[in-house]
């Protein structure tokens, strides 16, 4: 099999990595994002996609693979140029652009995708964060048909995993990835064989989730105690989950969950029912610190203060001086 490659992050990477290895296909071109400016240096870096190609040693055949870091893919000459790669298969998995349908009429047999969700749930740029975020008990990965539709195509194959409940996003995308990239492997077999199922999505039953921002992450301490702990756990390690301490921004890994009642709530915070919302408390052992929410109460595990590294909570208390009536605040806009 001839294939195109098309994505951008570490994730996509690995995938292509297990495709560069596997005699069963050439990977005749990649295309991923141009290299970013990152940081105040405003340095280029470029996407991992990127990096595993040019990164190669001289003498792999990873060097045959031609790179495009296009800035429009809608260009004619972009689209010229991978007509005259005569491939039979176009492979998207991360990639972060919807596209059009005449260059997913290019390859001679499929252009398919690998998508971090049951399709129909979950269509969208984030459905591995939206799956913690939304508290589903079950996740998985769909090898579909691209259509010019977000997420829309004919379903290949699926393979439904357990969310453990105490899984971040980056732990959860480790433990599934293996099956995804098997997934990816039988079914670019059976589509070279002409056994490749085809099967119509639900759309009636379809849901979205957008393209997530660092702005998503911040936590709102009325909500209750569970989407607390999914919206922390959702967006580890990546953009993190975050709040203001004392007018400095404080990061949260880690959290456990004391309570997710008023009644329990109240007996062991005696005067929880009158405290804010993201009220801090000491605990009497000086070894916790919880906070309040809409339901409940939790207890950050893993924190890290602006300037500061990450450090365990009990290490954190070694030098933080708690003050009574500390709010966990909002960002002041």
């Amino acid at each position: 099999m001839r294939i195109g490659y098309f994505g951008n992050p570490g994730i996509s990477a690995m995938l292509l990595q297990r495709l560069l290895n596997w005699d069963e296909a050439e990977i005749v071109f990649v295309v991923t994002n141009p290299a970013s400016a990152i940081g105040r240096s405003k340095k280029l870096i470029p996407s991992a996609v990127a990096s595993l190609i040019k990164e190669s040693p001289k003498d792999s055949t990873n060097n045959l693979v031609i790179l495009f870091e296009p800035h429009n893919i809608e260009e004619a000459s972009f689209y010229k140029q991978l007509e005259q790669c005569d491939v039979d298969i176009f492979l998207v998995f991360s990639y972060g652009k919807i596209l059009s349908s005449e260059i997913l009429s290019i390859p001679k047999k499929a252009a398919i995708n690998l998508h971090g969700s049951l399709l129909p749930k979950l269509r969208g740029a984030s459905p591995i964060q939206n799956s913690i975020l939304s508290g589903m008990q079950k996740t998985g990965w769909t090898i579909q048909h691209m259509t010019s539709e977000l997420d829309a195509g004919d379903i290949i194959a699926q393979k439904e995993m357990d969310i453990h409940p105490e899984q971040s996003y980056g732990e959860l995308t480790s433990s599934i990835l293996p099956a995804g990239i098997d997934l990816v492997l039988t079914s670019l077999l059976s589509i070279e064989k002409g056994t490749a199922k085809r099967q119509l999505q639900k759309h009636e039953d379809a849901t979205y989730c957008k393209k997530i921002q660092k702005k998503d992450s911040e936590i709102n301490w009325s909500v209750t105690t569970r989407d607390i702990h999914n919206h922390i756990l959702g967006y580890n390690p990546w953009p993190l989950a975050w709040t203001i301490l004392e007018g400095k921004k404080l990061q949260i890994y880690r959290i456990i969950i004391i309570a997710n009642d008023a009644t329990e709530a109240s007996k062991l915070w005696a005067n929880w029912q009158m405290e804010e919302f993201g009220t801090l408390k000491k605990t009497e052992d000086a070894k916790a610190l919880w906070v309040k929410t809409g339901d409940g109460i939790i207890s950050i595990l893993e924190l890290q203060l602006e300037n500061k590294r990450q450090m365990h909570v009990k290490e954190f208390l070694n030098g933080y001086r708690h003050k009574e009536k500390t709010v966990l605040s909002k960002l002041i806009r």
